[in-house]
This record gives structure tokens, C-alpha cells and sequence, in this order.
């Protein structure tokens, strides 16, 4: 018999080998630019973070670069903010409040649930995040077929929390 741990593993190893057949970036690459991204934000934007913006003011800061990372003539990868839609229809998430359908982040092929490759939850402090964590725990799962899913905390420093991945917060190096 087959763990769980050894059934993800495989799933998340044949969505890896689809990924790159596909010419998409594999999970190192996206953890690569999602970092790169939120330490360009950090850098040249800080009075974003210092300031009471609105997570979709730094979702759409994140996104723009983002985007020049993954967004190529060659593929129809796209980066989008409170993207709604999982295919045609609209995306819903049991137990969810009005808003609960719409990741903050997205790094996806519009109308296509196989290319799902990254859902962002963002937050300005670690306050209260249970919710998003249930979500992005959705996301990930087979009706939505998110690869990654990562909770972002921008406050003081940045952190995060992948969650196939990392058990609980952890810091984003600076280095």
C-alpha cells in the first residue's frame, strides 16, 4: 500500500515533469521569482509596506514583476491579481466568505485548469490568517490543481509559507 506522503510525492513529481514538458517554470524557478519579487518590493517600494496600502496595492506591485519574469511571447502564462474565473465558470471555494474565491496572486494559463502554477494569499501581518491558509490548502488540492500555494506576510520583514512544503512561517533571506 502506498503512503499519502509517497502518493503526493508522486503527483507532485508527474505535475513537475508536465510543467517543464509544457515549457513552464518548474517550483525552483517560481520560488525564485516569487522571492526576487518581493525583495525588489522591499528594496525600491518600502514606503509601500511602511504605509496602510491595501494588500492589492502590493499584490499588483508583486505582480508587474513577476510577470516580467514569466510572461513570454513563447508561452500564455500569465500573472493576475483577484483572478475569479477556474476555466469559464466561477471559481468557488466551500465555506468562503464573499471575496474568498479570489487569490490575490496568480501565475496561471487563463481558461486552462492544468497550468495552474501558483495562488498567492498576501497579508500585512500574521494576524488572523487561518482562513487564508484553508484556502490556499483548497487551491492546492485536485479542483483547482494549484502546484504551489504560498501565504505572503509583508510586515516589518517578509515571510512566508509554501504549502506543499513549509510547516509554518518562515523568513524570506534578504541575501
Amino acid at each position: 500500500m502506498i503512503s499519502s506522503g509517497n502518493a503526493l510525492r508522486s503527483t507532485l513529481e508527474s505535475r513537475d515533469r508536465k510543467r517543464i514538458q509544457a515549457g513552464h517554470p518548474t517550483h525552483d524557478d517560481v520560488h525564485a521569482y516569487l522571492r526576487s519579487a518581493v525583495l525588489a518590493l522591499y528594496r525600491d517600494e518600502r514606503e509601500l509596506i511602511e504605509s496602510t496600502v491595501h494588500e492589492q496595492t502590493l499584490a499588483f506591485r508583486i505582480g508587474l514583476r513577476l510577470a516580467n519574469s514569466v510572461e513570454r511571447p513563447d508561452n500564455r502564462l500569465r500573472v493576475d491579481t483577484e483572478y475569479n474565473r477556474q476555466g469559464t465558470r466561477s471559481k468557488t471555494i466551500r465555506n468562503s466568505g464573499p471575496i474568498g474565491e479570489r487569490p490575490d496572486l496568480v501565475i496561471h494559463v487563463r481558461g486552462n485548469d492544468e497550468s495552474n502554477l501558483l495562488a498567492v494569499e498576501i497579508k500585512k501581518s500574521a494576524k488572523n490568517i487561518k482562513d487564508d491558509l484553508q484556502k490556499l490548502r483548497q487551491l492546492h488540492s485536485d479542483q483547482f490543481n494549484y502546484h504551489d500555494t504560498v501565504l505572503l506576510i509583508l510586515d516589518d520583514a517578509p515571510r512566508w509559507q509554501w504549502i506543499r512544503s513549509d510547516p509554518g512561517l518562515t523568513d524570506i533571506p534578504f541575501e
